[in-house]
């Protein structure tokens, strides 16, 4: 699966603009066909969006934004929205939050078949499931700005090794408004670390992005003083959050620190391709996150699309070989659990009632699934693909 054998012999044109432009037409068509309910109802704004519109309300009128209950994000984001809510109506962003979503989905998809050659079925495939994913219609739904950002996060990632400047000034920009990944920028900036050139040009776009900072830079002490208390909450879907549950008292920023350390450390020993990388720094970010609510699992689809491939070309090959047949369908079933665990992750904000022990179980399962994944995807303890002269990339 991970090269063009993705779909038996079909390959994809060889003509790559004309591919991602039929795959935009399909996403967007596809995601307005399932959408287009939830982004043209109206009534009481969504906790969500509720929270970035009274934060940019209150930027816009001079006002510390940290002042709307729920917003986490940075000045910068709050004056924005205000500034969006000055000039468009609430139809008017609807549609601009429904199209960014949508081009964000299409991105994402894009990056995460970047490398590989697959057939135009299964790029189609992959596309239709990230825009069609439970995680993306729970963004729609709460109208959370995740949705929009991990595409682009995403490309600036899989830009810093060929154009170093540009993915810097992209994936710092998207920080500078929702601080999504920083841990994942940390991870790929230590792989530029051999190519002094390429890491001064990614530093520069880092930067340049980070001037988008100085908007709202008076409330700035405010906005870290949010970050410093994340809320123990039961839309938050952290890792410290479970460990709290199960009575394990671990501060966000340790676990920060340890999870990204981790990522650095796996990153330096299980990662082959860029694919694989860019894959990785979404999972690290996940992990490292304080806050997560299911719309930040997007950053797992690329790390859930790789263990899939894994999966499937060892039960290939095992049926091709007449070899280990259990044990890859045994793993090929826990892949598939662990996808349907991460896609479900808004199943566990619902736990306020169940006695800690338990409820610490279930904010940690999207979040263990996710470290299955990781491992079937990385962890070789037999390169079977190498043996059989498959294509590992």
């Amino acid at each position: 699966m991970r090269q063009s054998q993705a779909v038996d012999g079909e390959r994809s044109p060889g003509r790559p603009a004309l591919v991602s432009a039929v795959t935009l037409l399909v996403v967007l068509l596809a995601g307005t066909a399932a959408y287009h309910g939830l982004l043209a109802r109206g009534g009481a704004p969504r906790y969500d969006v509720g929270a970035y519109l009274g934060a940019g309300e209150r930027a816009r009128a001079g006002v510390d934004p940290y002042g709307s209950p729920g917003f986490y994000y940075t000045p910068a984001f709050a004056s924005l929205v205000g500034a969006l809510r000055a000039v468009a109506s609430t139809t008017a962003l609807r549609m601009l939050y429904g199209a960014g979503t949508l081009v964000s989905c299409w991105l994402l998809a894009e990056v995460m078949l970047a490398g590989s050659e697959p057939s135009l079925a299964w790029r189609l495939a992959v596309a239709l499931a990230v825009v069609l994913s439970p995680l993306v219609r729970d963004g729609v739904y709460h109208a959370n700005v995740s949705g929009i950002l991990v595409g682009p996060f995403f490309l600036g990632l899989a830009l810093l090794p060929t154009m170093p400047f540009v993915g810097g000034l992209l994936a710092g920009v998207v920080n500078t408004l929702k601080p999504l990944g920083v841990p994942a920028l940390l991870l790929s900036l230590a792989r530029l670390a051999r190519a002094r050139r390429r890491l001064v040009a990614a530093l520069a776009g880092l930067a340049l992005s980070s001037l988008v900072l100085l908007i709202g830079w008076r409330w700035l002490p405010s906005m870290l003083a949010t970050l410093r208390t994340p809320p123990l909450r039961l839309r938050n879907i952290a890792l410290w959050v479970g460990f709290d549950a199960l009575g394990v008292a671990v501060p966000p920023l340790v676990v920060t620190l340890l999870v990204t350390a981790a990522g650095l450390w796996l990153d330096g020993r299980a990662v082959r391709t860029p694919r694989e990388h860019v894959a990785l720094a979404g999972v690290v970010a996940l992990l490292a996150l304080p806050v997560n609510n299911p719309s930040t699992f997007l950053l797992t689809v690329p790390m859930q699309l790789l263990a899939l491939e894994r999966a499937l070309d060892d039960w290939r090959l095992a049926r091709a070989t007449r070899g280990r047949i259990a044990p890859a369908l045994a793993q090929l079933s826990l892949v598939g659990a662990a996808i349907v665990s991460v896609q479900d992750a808004q199943a566990v904000r619902n736990t306020n009632t169940i006695a800690p022990p338990l409820r610490g179980a279930m904010l940690l399962a999207p979040l263990l699934a996710v470290v299955l994944l990781a491992a079937v995807a990385l962890v070789r303890p037999l390169d079977r693909g190498d043996e059989a002269g498959l294509p590992t990339s």
